[in-house]
C-alpha cells in the first residue's frame, strides 16, 4: 500500500504541473483530491484486509483514468480515439471513494463487521481456482479471494419475456391455492358482537348457570318417536 500511495501522490503532483501548465481548474482540483487519496491509501495500511482491497482498486483506477484524463488536456490523446476521452469527474470520483472507504473503514460497526471476513483473507491454507479459459490452478486463499473481488461477474440481466414468464409461473400456485380457499366451504362460524354493557358478563354468567342446571327438554317432534322407540313400539 505504501509503494501504491506513493504512485498516487506522485500522480497528483503530475496533475498540478498540467493544471498550471494549461491554465485547467478542474486538473487542479485532481491534483488536490489525488494526493488526498494518496494520504488515505498511506494510512490504510492498518485497516481491514477486506476493505483494504477496495482502496487498491479505486486508487489504481484513480491513477489510469487520471492518466487518460491528462493525456486529453496536453493533446496527446489519439486523434482517432477523440470521441472516447474520458472526463476528469471520472478519476475525482474514485478517489473520493477510496478516501469514503478509509474513513467508513474506522466506524466501530464497520471493525466489528470485518472481523468476521478478515481472517478469510489472512488465511495461509492454499486453494484451487479456475478462470475460463485457463485450467485450473492452486494459490493461496487470500489471493484468490483478492482476485475474486475485481474478477467477479455479475448475472446476465435476463429478456423482459423471460422475466415475465417466470413471473407468471411462479404465481400459478398461489392462484390455484387462492382459488382453493375460496371454494371451500367456510365452517368458521362469524364472530358475535360483545356486548360492552356494564354488567352484562354478569348475565352471561347466570344464564349459563341456569342452562346447566335446568334439565334437558328434548322438542316435541323428536320426544314422541324416542320414547316409543324405547318402549319397544315402532315410529308412526
Amino acid at each position: 500500500m505504501k509503494i501504491l500511495s506513493i504512485c498516487v501522490a506522485a500522480f497528483g503532483l503530475l496533475a498540478l504541473a498540467v493544471a498550471e501548465e494549461f491554465h485547467d481548474l478542474s486538473g487542479g482540483g485532481l491534483g488536490v483530491t489525488a494526493l488526498l487519496c494518496a494520504l488515505a491509501t498511506w494510512r490504510s495500511i492498518s485497516i481491514s484486509s477486506f476493505l483494504k482491497i477496495f482502496v487498491g482498486i479505486f486508487s489504481i483506477e484513480t491513477i489510469v483514468f487520471g492518466l487518460c484524463v491528462l493525456a486529453a488536456e496536453a493533446n496527446t490523446w489519439p486523434a482517432a480515439y477523440a470521441e472516447y476521452t474520458l472526463p476528469v469527474t471520472l478519476p475525482i470520483t474514485v478517489a473520493i471513494f477510496s478516501i469514503l472507504v478509509y474513513l467508513v473503514a474506522q466506524t466501530t460497526v464497520v471493525r466489528q463487521m470485518t472481523k468476521i471476513a478478515d481472517p478469510y483473507f489472512d488465511t495461509d491454507d492454499a486453494g484451487q481456482a479456475r478462470i475460463w479459459p485457463f485450467p485450473a490452478f492452486t494459490s493461496l486463499e487470500r489471493r484468490i479471494a483478492v482476485a475474486a473481488i475485481p474478477l467477479h461477474t455479475p448475472p446476465r440481466p435476463q429478456p423482459a419475456a423471460t422475466q415475465c414468464r417466470q413471473r407468471s409461473t411462479s404465481a400459478q400456485p398461489m392462484i390455484v391455492e387462492s382459488l382453493a380457499e375460496w371454494s371451500l366451504p367456510r365452517t368458521t362460524p362469524p364472530l358475535r358482537k360483545r356486548d360492552s354493557r356494564p354488567g352484562a358478563r354478569q348475565e352471561r354468567r347466570i344464564t349459563a348457570c341456569r342452562a346447566r342446571a335446568l334439565p334437558r327438554v328434548e322438542p316435541a317432534s323428536t320426544a314422541a318417536p324416542l320414547a316409543r322407540t324405547m318402549q319397544g313400539k315402532p315410529a308412526p
